[in-house]
């Protein structure tokens, strides 16, 4: 994993980027046990933990929000273990290690464990049903529940509970997860929401009922209803960023949708995916991070470069997959290297163990910063260093990124004006050398994907710069 990482194809030092191990939090944990996994994690060569702060309806912390609404305050299991959260940030800091929270935020129980999930069991009106006005099958699973987000009052308690992990925790990003989701339908027992709230606000609003939808497409009342529930999406969406915005106005705010993207007008068209990708241009999110099935490694790198494809390209875009083995992860980098990725989120089928880090240690990569203007001009201050050090640079690049690089490193703050120029300069330049121009030959593959990380870089740092001047 150090040669995959620590260099590349020839022999240079690699580029920065963030390697984020998912942390998982296992029953009656002891604090000792996570903060080993926290330092197995930094020796394993990650620089970032995902750290899952609520998750089947519980938070994994004591929740003061969940109390205010009358909910469970915590996980029942971690009631009297301590504080794990104090001993996982406590120990993060120690080893330089970025902490992103994670929040599966709609998933709130499974069938299997609890009949109705610690929330539904106490508001049973905030549960997204199907047709049949039950709490399961709905979606592709058979035993999840989930909130129906279309509700203003789960809108307002998504929001207040990532806004407490904000301000309780020093985390470098919030990270919610829709990729499980009952957007689509495929059947009406499985189609969400019919819940009592959706019923009378269709009526209202649209004044048409939702019982009898056909649920075809043809069908005008249909038609209605998805667009409905689109915009209410969005407004989930907007509503969760702007209060985010409000406690921590560069805050990155990460999204989790389902990987492999469809092509526009296919037939598995998904309205979480073409939804996301507007809102990235919007400023409502960061970054997508596309979950992806286990997979062989080529098979991943050709499935994340069609669906960067399918995305603006200047959207910053992080995968998240699984591995069997931590040895195998090297095999996965090694196929993911080409892309203009800014960070991997990883988990694993074990805990991480002694033999891994002894196996895998090596020298840390520099993270890339989201979370302000000023975090992210250094890290495309990085990445242009990287280039200019390289030997046999293309002339033309070599002048401009010097420019840019004169640019960044000023006492002053780049202006928007500023860094729009220097964004569609990197976009022509792109395109020059995608096309054979400035002798595009030259060129190696990893410079490509290092400007179009600059790119991108640059794109967020004006989406918060806009943010810091509406919250002044």
């Amino acid at each position: 994993m150090d040669e995959i990482i620590a260099m590349n194809s020839t022999g240079e030092t690699s580029l920065l980027g963030t390697c984020v191990y998912l942390l998982d939090v296992p029953e009656k944990p002891s604090g000792g046990a996570l903060r080993e996994q926290v330092a197995l994690a930094a020796r394993s060569g990650f620089n970032a933990l995902l750290l899952p702060a609520f998750r089947g309806g519980y938070t994994l912390f004591p929740s003061r929000v969940a109390s205010d609404y009358h909910l469970p305050a915590i996980r029942p299991d971690l009631k009297k273990v301590g504080d794990v959260f104090l001993d996982i940030f406590e120990a993060a800091s120690e080893h330089d290690l970025a902490v992103f929270a994670y929040a599966d935020i709609l998933r709130v129980g499974d069938r299997r464990i609890h009949e109705f999930g610690p929330i539904i069991a106490r508001r049973k009106k905030w549960a997204a049903m199907n047709k049949r006005k039950t709490y399961a099958p709905i979606g592709a699973s058979q035993n999840d529940l989930f909130l129906c987000l279309n509700n203003p009052e789960v809108r307002r308690f998504s929001a207040d509970l990532l806004i407490e992990i904000v301000e309780s925790f020093p985390v470098t990003g919030i990270v919610v997860d829709l990729h499980t989701y009952p957007f689509e339908y495929s059947t009406p027992d499985e189609a969400a929401c019919f819940c009592d709230y959706c019923r009378r606000a269709v009526k209202e609003e649209l004044k048409i009922e939702l019982a009898p939808l056909s649920l075809k497409d043809e069908d005008a009342a249909t038609t209605l209803w998805k667009a409905w529930k689109k915009e209410c999406l969005t407004k989930y969406m907007a509503y969760v960023s702007g209060r985010l915005r409000e406690a921590r106005f560069s805050m990155p705010f990460l999204l989790v949708i389902p990987g492999e993207f469809p092509l526009p007008g296919a037939d598995n068209f998904r309205e979480i995916q073409t939804s996301a990708t507007t809102w990235i241009n919007d400023g409502l999110i960061t970054s997508l991070i596309a979950r992806y099935p286990a997979t062989p490694p080529f098979v991943l790198e050709a499935t994340i470069e069609g669906d960067l494809n399918r995305i603006p390209d200047d959207a910053m875009f992080a995968p998240m997959f699984q591995t069997e083995t931590l040895s195998r992860l090297a095999d996965y980098l090694r196929h993911l290297a080409p892309l203009p990725l800014w960070g991997h989120f990883v988990s694993l089928a074990y805990p991480l163990n002694q033999q891994d880090a002894e196996r895998l240690s090596h020298p840390r990569l520099t993270r890339i910063s989201l979370d302000s203007p000023m975090g992210i001009f250094q890290s495309a201050r990085t990445l242009i260093e990287h280039l200019l050090g390289s030997t046999g640079l293309q002339p033309a690049l070599n002048s401009f990124l010097n420019e840019v690089r004169s640019v960044l490193v000023r006492e002053e703050t780049p202006t928007f004006e500023q860094i729009q120029d220097i964004i569609e300069d990197l976009r022509t330049l792109e395109e020059k050398f995608q096309g054979g121009d400035l002798d595009s030959v030259l060129v190696a593959p990893e410079t490509l994907r290092h400007l179009s990380l600059i790119k991108r870089l640059l794109k967020v740092s004006i989406i918060n710069m806009r943010a810091q001047t509406v919250h002044s």
